[in-house]
C-alpha cells in the first residue's frame, strides 16, 4: 500500500472565456462553452497525480485526465491553470466539481452552470 497524503485545496475558480470577469460554466444549448480552471493546493511537498471531475446529480459529464502536478509543501500555494475546450454536456443548474489526488478524493466544489445569454 502507498503513502497516504492529504492535499488542500485552498482555492477553485472557474471562469468562462467568454465572460473572463465572471464565475461559473456557461453552456450553449446543453453543451459547455470552454472555460478557464485554476486552483492553488496546499500540502506535503511531493509529486502528485491530480485529475477531476464534473457531475451533475448521478451522472458524471467529465473526467480529466490524471496530470502530475508538484506541489511544494505546507506553508506555500501552489497554483495550477487549466483551460478545457471540451464541449461538455451540462444543462443549466449547479454541477460538481470534484478533485482526486492519486486517486483519491480530495475536495468537491459546487459551480453554477449557466445559459448563454441571447443576443
Amino acid at each position: 500500500m502507498g503513502h497516504f497524503h492529504i492535499l488542500e485545496l485552498v482555492t477553485v475558480r472557474v471562469t468562462p472565456d467568454d465572460d473572463p470577469a465572471g464565475s461559473g460554466i456557461l453552456v450553449d444549448g446543453s453543451l459547455s462553452l470552454p472555460f478557464t480552471l485554476e486552483r492553488e493546493w496546499s500540502g506535503n511537498s511531493g509529486y502528485y497525480f491530480e485529475q477531476y471531475t464534473i457531475s451533475m446529480g448521478d451522472r458524471q459529464a467529465f473526467q480529466s485526465v490524471p496530470q502530475q502536478i508538484y506541489v511544494r509543501g505546507l506553508q506555500s500555494r501552489t497554483a495550477y491553470r487549466d483551460h478545457v475546450d471540451e464541449r461538455i454536456s451540462l444543462e443549466p443548474g449547479t454541477c460538481q466539481m470534484l478533485f482526486l489526488i492519486d486517486d483519491v478524493p480530495m475536495a468537491t466544489v459546487e459551480l453554477e452552470v449557466k445559459a448563454l445569454a441571447s443576443a
